[in-house]
């Protein structure tokens, strides 16, 4: 009688442990690498199950994985890199619609010009073969300019975030205007936002 209370008690402390175990992971207290992979495959299982016409093989994800970053380098990319990725995917893979997931909200400062431009003003200011040969290369040098060249009249649509503080960048233009038709609509209200350059 003894061993099957011990039995009993046994599975009621394994059975709570495990409960308690999945509650953490489902209010994201406790992170869980198997629970998460086998809810992603059943995820996937699932869309796959119900999506109407099956995959469309014309989306492709772009994905800036641990491969890419052994490859290229650290993240985030200087921005002429990406105008690179761009002109790649647009002009060799002929790429109809390019979208990001990220925000390009600060100034990509990375490619040394600042630091020229301070020579320029200060010890090489005098010195004709510096300046003209750093007017040659700015175009080259201002990565914000050729990843928004490389983005001028291409069907890209950019990434931003909703924020309650503060606006900062510039948002895209509405898709939607709100109008008697669409007041039904419970669109969320936000004053602020995390946006792109312009």
């Amino acid at each position: 009688m003894v061993a099957v209370r011990t039995h009993k008690g046994i599975r009621v402390v394994i059975s709570l442990l495990l409960t308690t175990l999945f509650i953490l992971s489902a209010a994201d207290q406790l992170t869980l690498p198997l629970l998460s992979r086998m809810e992603n495959l059943l995820y996937d299982a699932r869309l796959r199950a119900t999506m109407m016409g099956g995959v469309d093989e014309r989306i492709v994800i772009v994905d800036i994985d641990e491969r890419s970053l052994t490859a290229e380098g650290h993240w985030p990319w200087s921005r002429d890199k990406l105008a690179r990725l761009v002109d790649t995917l647009f002009d060799r893979y002929y790429i109809g619609l390019l979208g990001f997931d990220m925000v390009f909200a600060e100034y990509d400062d990375r490619s040394g010009l600042k630091a020229l431009d301070e020579l320029a003003q200060g010890a090489l200011a005098t010195n004709q073969a510096y300046l003209t040969e750093l007017e040659k290369l700015r175009p080259q040098l201002q990565y914000d300019h050729l990843f928004a060249d490389s983005l001028r009249d291409r069907d890209v649509v950019l990434g931003y975030s909703h924020s309650h503080e503060a606006q900062i960048g510039q948002l895209p233009p509405p898709v939607l205007r709100i109008d008697e038709r669409n007041q039904q609509i419970p669109f969320a209200v936000v004053h602020g936002y995390n946006a792109n350059l312009p």
